[in-house]
Parts: C-alpha cells; sequence; structure tokens
C-alpha cells in the first residue's frame, strides 16, 4: 500500500489509498477541485507571460531574446520535475506545495510592480517601454497621455 499525499482523504484508512473503500465523494470532490484550481490559476496567471516578453524586445533581438527566455522556462520546468518527488519526501506535500505557493506569490508582487501592461501600445511603443528602467510608470505614463490625446480629438471632432 502506498502512503497517500492526501492525509484528509486518506485518514478514515489510516493514510493508505486503499482500493475496495469508498471515499466521501465531497473529499474526492474537494481534492479534485483544488487540483483544477491550482492549474487554472497557473494557466491563466503565470505559464503565458514567458511567451509575451518578446514583445518588450526590439526586432533586432527578438529572436535571441525569445529564444533564451523559452530555454528558462523550460529549464525552470525541469529542474521542478526533476526535484519534485524529492521535495515530497524531504518537505512533505503540505511543505512543498507551500513553497510553490510562496514562489507564486512572490511572482505575482513581481509582475504586478515590474512587468507594465502594452494594451493598446504600438509596436514601437512598446519597445521604448524599458529604455529607463523596468518601464512600469513609463507604461501608465503613456496609457494616460494616449487617453488624454484621446478624448481632445474626440472633443475636437464633437465640437467641429
Amino acid at each position: 500500500m502506498r502512503r497517500s499525499l492526501w492525509p484528509v482523504l486518506s485518514k478514515p484508512t489510516n493514510g493508505e489509498l486503499l482500493a475496495d473503500y469508498v471515499y466521501p465523494k465531497a473529499l474526492v470532490g474537494s481534492v479534485l477541485a483544488a487540483i483544477l484550481v491550482f492549474s487554472c490559476c497557473f494557466g491563466f496567471s503565470y505559464s503565458f507571460l514567458v511567451w509575451y516578453q518578446s514583445e518588450f524586445l526590439a526586432l533586432e533581438i527578438r529572436a535571441a531574446g525569445s529564444a533564451i527566455a523559452t530555454t528558462s522556462c523550460w529549464l525552470a520546468n525541469l529542474v521542478v520535475s526533476v526535484a519534485y518527488l524529492t521535495q515530497l519526501k524531504t518537505l512533505g506535500a503540505h511543505g512543498t506545495y507551500a513553497m510553490y505557493a510562496g514562489f507564486i506569490a512572490v511572482g505575482g508582487i513581481f509582475i504586478f510592480f515590474c512587468y507594465p501592461e502594452t494594451k493598446g501600445l504600438s509596436i514601437d511603443e512598446t519597445g521604448s517601454i524599458f529604455e529607463d528602467g523596468f518601464g512600469v510608470r513609463k507604461a501608465e505614463r503613456m496609457f494616460k497621455e494616449k487617453r488624454q490625446y484621446a478624448s481632445r480629438l474626440n472633443h475636437e471632432a464633437a465640437t467641429a
């Protein structure tokens, strides 16, 4: 018998997953829901960022930059894949997922403060975002200027 990674689910069977035991549907559903929520949150938050980084790069270095970013992404995935079982053994399931949650929290804070929004900016404008640092404030300033300009054009068209 194998030890369960989900102690709550296998509590009635003394921590063992048994094929002939009928587990409570609520517990099974909660485990599946937790896996689904984790996958969706990761998929809709961080996993796409490595593919959108190329819009910040100048055309001359975009291919090399995308290659480096893709390689970094796959290397990080490789490290997690190789280390996962060892982490489960040494840190336990709770510790492993707490560590991953910590990485996600730190990454979310970094993205919030350091990853500028490029919606509505042209390729040339997007390329200029990082000329003077991280570019989050510059991107916000560019959006504000574009909104003000569009508002002024709409006002002039309405009064003409």
